[in-house]
């Protein structure tokens, strides 16, 4: 019976050895492939107009149109400036779909002040080429885009 017990354990240490080496293995490969995908973000500021005045207030998102994965750069429009450091997101570069939405500023409804306005414009969409580096790009969303 010891013989047995004996037989038994060494044959399972080995087993267990290889699970541990295989866990391990399985951990530093996922945290060697985070590190590996850092991605590099740009800042990118500017003004945003329409019909010829400053948009109030609103919201500008940079999307990779390659679906990169690693989620789109935005910044929030106050009196017609827009930072992706100031509370937004960097981008990564190259081409991207850019949204425009813009309010007027004015609280359509005094029981949610922060809802900033009625839309100027439906949400407007163009493409643009961003540079890989900190920059200054503004936008003049288009009479068109209006209602």
């Amino acid at each position: 019976m010891a013989t047995l017990a004996a037989g038994l354990r060494t044959r399972t240490r080995p087993a267990r050895a290889c699970r541990i080496l295989l866990a391990v293995a399985c951990c530093l490969a996922c945290l060697g492939g985070c590190s590996g995908g850092r991605v590099e973000r740009h800042r990118l500021s500017g003004n945003v107009t329409f019909r010829g005045q400053p948009v109030p207030e609103g919201h500008i998102s940079f999307e990779s149109p390659e679906g990169s994965g690693f989620g789109g750069g935005f910044a929030f429009i106050k009196n017609g400036r827009y930072d992706t450091a100031d509370g937004g997101r960097g981008h990564l570069g190259g081409p991207h779909l850019v949204r425009i939405s813009g309010f007027s500023g004015q609280a359509a409804d005094r029981k949610n002040p922060e809802a900033g306005g009625a839309a100027l414009f439906p949400n407007h969409e163009e493409t643009a080429e961003l540079p890989t580096r900190i920059a200054t790009k503004d936008f003049d969303v288009p009479v068109s885009a209006g209602p």
